[in-house]
């Protein structure tokens, strides 16, 4: 008993060690993507550890891959086909129960978001580091609506970051369409985003404990 109790303890402290060495090790993400009117392909690089664990996900918008690369050595982990939709036996019908009236918690106006987002924005600019970005786009949404919600927060965060000169994105308000191509690496300490979501939970119980009340500019 008191050797299953000491190699438990040890376990635990190694998984300890693990999780502290992966937020203060750096992190680097990278993302790659090219689209035309027929095909697209797109991957994602999420490296760990300074480099000696990386996940690697690659999709051509019809089959979706997942693999860890540990030390150099790839291991294929996950592969599934998108749009595939797995046969399940049906369920069976449940009675009707009438429904109890639930009392539904305040939603932020979008002023409110607004300022949540700002305030995330100017943390987050304290703490990832880009190493590149560069972008040639023609984007097109389900809506003129959501295409120019989407050019919005572009312009927004094209104005934080600097990314006017390297980048461009070219709506298009008339079908849905992606076009173009994206390359972007950033490197970031993971302990350094324990800030941001305490920032982000301080403000959600804030907006919880206001009710009806204006919450913006509580947070600075």
């Amino acid at each position: 008993m008191i050797i299953l109790l000491e190699i438990l303890a040890i376990a635990i402290g190694l998984i300890l060690l693990l999780i502290f060495l992966i937020l203060v090790c750096r992190t680097r993400i990278a993302l790659r993507g090219e689209f035309t009117a027929e095909h697209g392909q797109l991957s994602g690089e999420l490296a760990l550890l300074n480099g000696l664990v990386t996940a690697l996900v690659t999709t051509d918008l019809h089959q979706l891959q997942v693999k860890i690369i540990l030390l150099g050595l790839p291991l294929p982990i996950y592969k599934r086909k998108i749009g595939v939709a797995s046969q399940k036996a049906p369920k069976p019908q449940a009675k009707p129960t009438k429904p109890k009236p639930a009392r539904r918690p305040r939603s932020m106006t979008s002023l409110e978001w607004l300022d949540l987002g700002k305030g995330i924005l100017r943390r987050i600019k304290r703490v990832i580091r880009f190493e590149r970005i560069q972008a040639d786009l023609t984007v097109g949404l389900a809506t003129p609506d959501q295409t120019g919600l989407l050019l919005g927060a572009y312009y927004f965060l094209s104005g934080a970051f600097n990314w006017g000169r390297s980048c461009q994105l070219r709506p298009d308000f008339q079908q849905k369409r992606l076009e173009g191509w994206i390359e972007a690496a950033l490197v970031l300490h993971l302990l350094q985003l324990i800030p941001v979501g305490l920032f982000i939970l301080k403000h959600m119980q804030q907006v919880k404990k206001a009710g009806g009340d204006d919450v913006r500019g509580i947070d600075r």
